[in-house]
């Protein structure tokens, strides 16, 4: 069952998150960037260290399926 997440009715909400089968913190170029993301279908591939989703004030959003929670910030 995936994880809900509400912010309170007055302040948003920041939920960082990984894929379970993502790659993160990919080194390299755009291009090679742009060839790993064409070699691995289905699978989220970013120079980031974490993907993240904001809550706004009194919204509800739902962990997507095989992710795992990072970190929260309110």
């Amino acid at each position: 069952m995936n994880q809900t997440f509400t912010a309170s009715p007055t302040l948003s909400l920041l939920v960082h998150y990984k894929y379970r089968n993502g790659i993160y913190n990919f080194r390299g170029t755009e291009n090679a960037l742009a060839a790993a993301r064409a070699e691995n279908p289905g699978r989220q591939v970013t120079k980031d260290p974490f993907d993240s989703k904001l809550i706004l004030p009194g919204e509800s959003w739902t962990l997507p399926n095989d992710t795992d929670v990072v970190d929260t910030r309110g």
